[in-house]
């Protein structure tokens, strides 16, 4: 949980692994920002205040209108169609009540345009919000007892990616966020 503390020996033990592995992984985890050291004092969980969701996502609202301002005239059969199997996994899960597994397909859903953007600076700047994504789209759903995303709700972001108009899809996005 936000704010919790992370004991390197007693996490080993819990997940059946060694504190080497354990400790690499405790420090890209520190990279992603998901946890924080405080020197002479532990890990703990990242806390997400209300300042920190209206940062993400003004930041990713202008990262993924780059995305597809890159990618646009790029789009191929081969996007589209990966676009659809992605969109086809996240209802599938949230038809499934799977709330973990429908985070996760939101997630690579919105990948898609990262990856084929072919910016190694813009991916990698993605892949480090992913991880506080899923954490501020897991925290209120636990909190409150929300479900996962609506099954419609990527409806029209997929057939604005799949269409002609960029302007739409800058509009898409701003609304989708």
């Amino acid at each position: 949980r936000p704010g919790g503390q992370v004991v390197e020996t007693g996490l080993a033990g819990e997940l059946g692994v060694s504190r080497g592995p354990l400790r690499e992984a405790i420090r890209q985890l520190i990279d992603e920002g998901l946890l924080v050291t405080i020197p002479y004092t532990g890990t703990y969980v990242t806390g997400i205040s209300v300042r920190d969701v209206k940062d993400i996502y003004s930041f990713r609202t202008a990262l993924e209108t780059f995305a597809f301002e890159q990618v646009w005239d790029r789009r191929d059969a081969g996007f589209h169609r990966e676009m659809e199997r992605r969109h086809a996994r996240l209802t599938a899960t949230i038809d499934a009540r799977d709330e973990q597994a429908s985070i996760l397909a939101e997630l690579e859903l919105h990948s898609l345009v990262y990856e084929a953007a072919g910016n190694e600076i813009l991916l990698r700047t993605w892949d480090g919000l992913r991880g506080r994504l899923q954490l501020y789209w897991a925290t209120p759903h636990r909190a409150h007892g929300m479900r996962g995303p609506r099954r419609d709700g990527h409806d029209s972001y997929t057939g604005a990616a799949a269409g002609a108009d960029l302007d739409a899809m800058r509009a898409e996005i701003r609304d989708h966020m």
